[in-house]
């Protein structure tokens, strides 16, 4: 049986919101393995893909619930098991970043990350 494969769909540029992204740009990067996929693999596609190397986060859409910000393979492997075979999962990048911010400690050397302790009133980060 083939490896399950997904689209990963970045929405870069625009603005957070409570629930929703405003704006921005999109980019699609298709047939990624999902046995191969990792947090590691989505920020070399930041860094080769969209050109940052330095980012706020990327984040995951939690509806009404606001955002929750990705900070390793944890945080991805419910999301990836429970997609189907050719599924597109979005992924919304910050890309505004604030130097008074210390970056994130992260094993992943492609991008720095400074999340923002906010982005918008009513947005709830969720960090490991």
């Amino acid at each position: 049986m083939a490896d399950k494969e997904i689209n990963i769909r970045f929405n870069y540029n625009g603005r957070f919101q409570k629930s929703t992204y405003v704006g921005g740009q999109t980019f699609v990067v298709t047939r990624v393995e999902v046995d191969l996929f990792s947090y590691t693999v989505l920020m070399e596609y930041v860094r080769d893909y969209l050109r940052y190397t330095e980012v706020g986060g990327v984040y995951m859409s939690k509806g009404k619930a606001g955002w929750e910000l990705l900070t390793d393979d944890k945080d991805l492997i419910g999301l990836l098991e429970a997609c189907k075979d050719g599924e597109e999962i979005e992924f919304f990048v910050d890309t505004i970043v604030d130097k008074e911010i210390e970056p994130m400690t992260q094993m992943q050397p492609h991008v720095v990350v400074r999340p923002r302790k906010n982005i918008i009133g009513g947005i709830h980060i969720h960090i490991h």
